[in-house]
């Protein structure tokens, strides 16, 4: 299921977003649809998305694209978006004793504002605990803020490439 997801646009301190609520994730009619369908309609706002870990043969882009499938969803097609996946960028060009975006952030920037991934609050998010849904959503929104900065530092080490979503 899909929590919550984030997109902050490059530059701006705009980021897209939406939490799945307690009501959609109770009722077995709706359940991540429409966080789902928000966050395809905001990655459509932009030519070229940048993740990490999350390219089309990672995690996050083919995550979205099944509960998009699940919920039958029109999920961007094949040469309609491009994705930047900077984890290869990182394994190819970096040698760390971890490759985790927050261990990329501290080695680029000095610092990581990431909080620390606690499963319980994934696994409380599941009856739709508010305190666990804000956690996770500021979670995101760190991780796309860190993710910006890490972005800024590694691209004069490589040559963007027009990876389709």
């Amino acid at each position: 299921m899909m929590y919550t997801y984030c997109i902050k646009e490059r530059g701006r301190n705009k980021i897209y977003h939406r939490t799945i609520t307690k009501a959609e994730i109770t009722n077995e009619n709706i359940l991540d649809r429409e966080v789902v369908r928000q966050c395809i309609e905001d990655i459509k706002r932009f030519d070229r998305t940048v993740g990490y870990y999350s390219g089309p043969w990672r995690y996050d882009i083919p995550f979205i694209r099944s509960r998009a499938l699940y919920h039958g969803l029109d999920f961007p097609e094949y040469g309609s978006r491009f994705h930047t996946d900077l984890y290869p960028v990182v394994k190819k060009n970096l040698s760390m004793h971890s490759r985790k975006l927050k261990e990329v952030a501290k080695l680029c920037l000095g610092k990581s504002q990431k909080t620390e991934l606690d499963p319980k609050h994934w696994i409380m998010a599941m009856s739709g605990h508010e305190k666990s849904l804000g956690y996770i959503l500021k979670h995101c929104k760190y991780d796309v803020i860190d993710l910006e900065l890490v972005h800024q530092k590694l691209e004069p080490f490589y040559l963007e490439r027009d990876t389709s979503i």
